[in-house]
């Protein structure tokens, strides 16, 4: 008998846990669904391929094949005037905070200052037989690019720097050296530096001071490449293999990185993915589509999709427009931040 009472309290018991389990809210995040837009851009414009982009000041500079050029972007999203400042190709540009343009040439960097509205060439480096064509960063009055040539047998790969001081000193430095592949740099605000390498199979991330001191690194085997980087608010949003990532930055160092959500088409191909940021949100470029994510705070709040009908090659934050330009050579659009997010 009491081995029947045991069993009916056991049996009460387990149903008794299996009904409160299932009053309990459920504690997952809700799956925000994709919601398709259709937006016209405002305006489109062509220059010829090999195109980076940077804000200088007030207007939009564009390195291309055919040299250097400023665009007036109206408050109507409608290009205005083109000034070609130089008609030399440069491979990539970065803007200082003075008002002079660094160009990234096939092998040496150049410091322009713009004259009558032409490049007047006031630094260039020595050249140098393997300097990396894709990564070229600047903060303040300082312009960062890597170099990969190495004197000796040992790979190494060197971030150097060039600088224009408040007097119009020029000076030029290597700041980090290592025998890993760097992938990207990305300057931060305080001038402190991210670094993005591959150790053969693991990926490392390094958090430099300003004056390129190790402030923290995280390692690990995701594909965190970095080959696109943006920072907004605290956090760095970059590409991996065929996602997005999120990685806080804080004076306690580097956070653990997390998937930023998987609507980006996961069968993309390394580097397809493109990043930018704005204050309403991140976008997103993933072959043909824009991936709109609106935020509140560090919540997602929203996600738009937006078909653009032709593979993505960049994406350009500029005032509140976003500029799209693509692969194959065509015009690039622009289109208002608002109408997307």
């Amino acid at each position: 008998m009491l081995r029947i009472f045991l069993f009916i309290f056991s049996i009460a018991l387990i149903s008794g846990c299996g009904a409160g389990d299932e009053d309990k809210p459920d504690e997952r995040p809700p799956t925000i669904e994709v919601v398709d837009r259709d937006v016209q851009y405002l305006d489109s414009y062509w220059l010829p391929g090999g195109r980076n982009y940077a804000v200088h000041e007030n207007s939009l500079a564009i390195s291309h094949n055919a040299g250097v050029s400023l665009l007036d972007i109206n408050e109507s999203g409608l290009v205005e005037s083109e000034i070609q400042v130089s008609s030399t190709g440069s491979i990539n540009i970065a803007t200082l905070e003075n008002g002079d343009i660094a160009t990234l040439m096939v092998n040496h960097v150049r410091v322009n200052r713009i004259k009558s509205d032409m490049f007047d060439v006031i630094y260039m480096t020595e050249d140098s037989p393997d300097l990396s064509a894709v990564i070229f960063e600047s903060f303040g009055n300082c312009a960062y690019w890597v170099d990969k040539s190495s004197p000796d047998e040992v790979q190494r790969y060197t971030i150097k720097e060039v600088c224009v001081d408040s007097q119009g000193l020029i000076t030029q430095d290597i700041r980090y050296q290592t025998e890993n592949w760097i992938n990207n740099v990305y300057a931060l605000e305080d001038g402190s530096i991210v670094v993005f390498e591959s150790l053969g199979g693991p990926q490392k991330i390094s958090l430099l001071s300003s004056e390129f001191e190790l402030l923290d690194e995280y390692t690990t085997t995701d594909k965190l490449y970095g080959f696109d980087i943006e920072l907004r608010d605290d956090t760095l949003f970059f590409t991996g293999f065929a996602a997005v990532w999120e990685m806080d930055i804080s004076f306690n160092g580097l956070s653990e990185p997390k998937l930023f959500h998987e609507t980006v088409n996961p069968t993309s191909s390394n580097g397809t993915n493109r990043v930018a940021v704005h204050d309403k949100g991140v976008l997103l470029a993933n072959n043909n589509f824009i991936y709109a994510y609106q935020l509140d705070g560090d919540d997602v709040t929203a996600i738009y999709r937006i078909d653009v009908e032709k593979n993505i090659e960049a994406l350009v934050v500029y005032k509140n427009f976003l500029i799209v330009s693509y692969w194959d050579n065509v015009d690039f659009e622009i289109y208002r931040i608002s109408d997307l997010i």
